[in-house]
């Protein structure tokens, strides 16, 4: 299914397509999924192509599609909530040459402020504990 999103959108701006509503952050769209009493899900993907930050509350996976033959980096929410969930994932198999630097803006990560992820096709699922960043 193509996909055919506004060309200019506006900040907060929703879009529908089937059953999921895709929300313009500013930079990235985020998609929610509709639940079958027609309201909206917690936000569950978001794709990244540069380096970007994410929403504040973001909880869900992250499709890292790096096209530019350069690193980037991933910076998680600055207010993380305990038991909020990111999965991190190179999609496009590029972070072997191009790594994906994932950093905790403040938090830590396994107990250090950044985590890189290295191998094409790599990912990181982490789960904030109240006190720092943990891989599940």
């Amino acid at each position: 299914m193509t996909i055919d999103f506004p060309s200019s959108p506006s900040d907060g701006q929703v879009y529908l397509a089937g059953a999921v509503s895709w929300t313009w952050s500013g930079g990235h769209w985020i998609s929610s999924y509709l639940s079958a009493a027609g309201g909206l899900a917690s936000p569950s993907t978001l794709v990244v192509t540069a380096t970007a930050t994410l929403p504040a509350g973001f909880g869900g996976f992250v499709r890292v599609e790096n096209p530019d033959p350069s690193p980037i980096s991933v910076f998680l929410p600055a207010s993380p909530s305990e038991g909020q969930e990111i999965e991190i994932k190179d999609t496009l198999g590029n972070a072997g040459s191009f790594p994906i630097t994932v950093d905790g803006v403040g938090q830590m990560i396994e107990g250090s402020p950044t985590m890189v992820i290295a191998f094409n096709y790599g990912w990181v699922d982490l789960i904030y504990t109240g006190n720092l960043w943990v891989q599940r």
